[in-house]
């Protein structure tokens, strides 16, 4: 899904997306805010993603919450 949706994004806002991947966009786009969401309810019960200490899942996960804004899915759901 991650290399998917910007190129996905990319083709929308520069060459147009073809009407029959316009389904495919929105359901990648509702995963991703899906994926945002369950990130920030966990992070919410606890300090890291995977626990009490920092783990390598957390540094992966912050590219890609930090990249959010390029593939415009609105930072209410990130907190860094």
């Amino acid at each position: 899904m991650s290399l998917i949706l910007p190129w996905l994004r990319y083709i929308q806002l520069y060459l147009g997306l073809p009407d029959d991947r316009i389904a495919e966009y929105h359901a990648l786009h509702a995963k991703g805010y899906k994926a945002l969401s369950v990130m920030e309810f966990t992070l919410s019960q606890q300090p890291f993603l995977c626990g009490e200490q920092f783990t390598l899942a957390d540094i992966a996960l912050y590219a890609y919450t930090n990249s959010t804004n390029y593939l415009v899915i609105q930072r209410e759901f990130c907190t860094f």
